[in-house]
């Protein structure tokens, strides 16, 4: 085995490493999502399929105890908007220097902050 055929085998394994890293991180992503939208409960628990006596329907379930598939898919990309605005925040105070910085301070302030809101909303609609 001559040294070439050592950095091509080198060169392919740290691409598959790279495919192996990018597929676990949505694996890992995708199982978080479950978690946060409740899956479990679903799995558990027989969600509530339909709406009000009069007809009439809604999207958050008035007790805490029980949820609709919808509202823990909701709730759950709300979390993920929060984290993202959270990154974002980070990635902002990471490039000290860079002039746009504030943009991402900004945008990550507002994803945060509404979606926070907009969870307080939904968990006092239950209440």
């Amino acid at each position: 085995m001559d040294s070439q055929d050592f950095v091509y085998n080198t060169k392919n394994e740290s691409i598959s490493q790279k495919k192996l890293t990018s597929i676990s991180i949505v694996i890992i992503l995708f199982f978080t999502f479950f978690i946060f939208a409740g899956g479990i409960y679903i799995e558990v628990m027989a969600p509530a399929l339909r709406g009000g006596e009069n007809g009439k329907p809604f999207l958050i379930y008035p007790h805490t105890d029980h949820q609709f598939l919808v509202e823990g898919v909701l709730a759950s990309l709300l979390i993920f908007i929060g984290f993202l605005g959270l990154f974002l925040i980070y990635r902002a105070s990471e490039f000290g220097y860079h002039e746009n910085r504030y943009l991402y301070q900004i945008l990550g302030f507002t994803l945060t902050g509404s979606s926070l809101l907009i969870l307080q909303y939904m968990f006092n609609q239950k209440l």
